[in-house]
């Protein structure tokens, strides 16, 4: 049964097919710089990429939250 409000979205699929690509991208990005940073400097380039890494997601977290109330 159709609802009146849907009887002219026929269309079932998302608006942009390839919303999430760049999230995955970026984060394909960033697991190859942490793995060459941690097979080329040890532990420091771990710690080297982790700690701005971290940093940057709570900005970004904090950035959600704040604009999303």
């Amino acid at each position: 049964m159709t609802m009146t409000l849907d009887a002219g979205n026929t269309n079932a699929t998302a608006k942009d097919p390839n919303s999430t690509v760049a999230i995955w991208v970026a984060i394909a990005v960033f697991l190859t710089v942490l793995g060459g940073s941690a097979a080329i400097f040890g532990l420091v380039g771990l710690v080297a990429v982790m700690v701005p890494a971290a940093l940057g997601m709570v900005l970004i977290l904090l950035r959600i939250v704040t604009e999303g109330m």
